[in-house]
């Protein structure tokens, strides 16, 4: 009997064992994965603290729909900075390729070389933008891009009209609760 007992005590020593063994194992796991992901918070802390002025620079590059009015009201005050009349003609977000676009429609009224200027301000503007078309018409003739018209000299004060289409790529809309 005694050896009977001698076996049980020592099973149930093992299992006990084994047990704290398997119970010390996932502590020690768990302890791990917890270390593992502070020492990943830290670095992506630090990563961020290390960027953030590029971050922020990275800020200038996106329009947001709530900063959509003071960015209409920026182009209205570069054409006036180069003397063209301005007139919104439409205003719509866009997300046909898979990315949110503002897309603006606009009508200039200028010198011929002050609505140039005007086009290549706005495609020097700190954003993804992509011009879609610019057409300009003078007397009754249109030219779009190079075409048709011969270009009057710089100096020209003739009163051209044109349209202006082209999309602000880093848009990024309110989201919808």
């Amino acid at each position: 009997f005694g050896v009977l007992l001698t076996v049980v005590a020592y099973g149930y020593l093992l299992w006990t064992i084994g047990h704290a063994r398997s119970a010390l194992h996932e502590e020690f796991r768990t302890h791990t994965m917890r270390t593992r992901e502070a020492e990943e918070m830290l670095a992506l802390a630090r990563t961020v603290r290390e960027n953030k002025d590029g971050l922020t620079e990275l800020q200038r590059y996106i329009l947001r729909e709530s900063e959509v009015p003071r960015f209409v009201e920026k182009l209205e005050a570069l054409a006036e900075t180069f003397q063209v009349a301005l007139h919104l003609t439409s205003l719509n977000t866009d997300t046909r390729s898979g990315e949110e676009a503002l897309t603006l429609s606009l009508s200039l009224t200028g010198a011929y070389p002050r609505i140039l200027q005007f086009v290549q301000a706005i495609e020097l503007l700190p954003l993804r933008l992509e011009v879609g078309t610019v057409t300009l018409a003078y007397g009754g003739r249109a030219m779009i891009g190079t075409d048709a018209i011969p270009a009057p000299k710089s100096d020209s004060r003739e009163e051209w009209t044109g349209t202006m289409n082209f999309q602000v790529l880093g848009f990024r809309a309110k989201k919808s609760q």
